[in-house]
């Protein structure tokens, strides 16, 4: 796993779009759907067991829209906020620099550095992977630019990183203070930038 893979990308307008409507339906639109549902479950059911009266149904109703309206005025805010942190960001491609130590990005407008443990998960489609930091914040990674190495070594980063602390890829025994390269729990050989990822 140890390396160093640089990679440059540029997001098209309708890659970026689609990050944002993929993280707003994964983060709010399951929930309301779910919540939708359960809603009207138990609103028809204690309705159709005489147990509410048609008014309350009613008005359930009526506040659940309006929760629905409410988030996707949110979602529309959300999309437009974005565009325009976009625009910042025209015709500047981004270069990133993954190591064992983290990953630095950097462009004409700047740079930095982030430790694997800043990031909470990975979320992987077919043409792009969501590098997560924090609930809201994400790196946008088309998957053209990913080779398995460079796969291999963000998947485990992240779930080292984001746990704190070394984990065998194999069985999960924890490698903290390991002198030798092979879990004492089951024999997996590992590389030993892996102890140093969760620091």
């Amino acid at each position: 796993m140890s390396g160093v893979w640089e990679i440059t990308t540029e997001v098209s307008d309708r890659e970026f779009v689609q990050a944002l409507n993929r993280y707003w339906r994964r983060a709010v639109g399951v929930r309301i759907a779910v919540l939708w549902s359960l809603l009207l479950v138990v609103l028809i059911g204690f309705y159709v067991g005489g147990v509410m009266p048609r008014t309350v149904l009613v008005v359930g109703t009526f506040v659940m829209l309006m929760v629905t309206f409410a988030a996707l005025g949110g979602y529309v805010r959300y999309i437009s906020e974005s565009k325009q942190q976009r625009k910042k960001l025209e015709d500047h491609s981004v270069r990133f620099r993954f190591s064992e130590d983290g990953v630095g990005i950097s462009s004409e407008l700047g740079s930095s550095e982030l430790k694997w443990r800043a990031f909470d998960r990975v979320v992987k489609y077919p043409n792009m992977w969501l590098l997560f930091v924090g609930k809201r914040q994400f790196l946008i990674l088309p998957t053209a630019n990913i080779n398995e190495e460079l796969a291999a070594l963000i998947e485990q980063a992240v779930k080292i990183g984001s746990a704190g602390r070394p984990r065998c890829r194999k069985c999960g025994y924890d490698l903290r203070g390991q002198r030798e390269l092979r879990c004492p729990e089951c024999g997996t050989e590992f590389d030993e930038a892996i102890l140093r990822i969760g620091r």
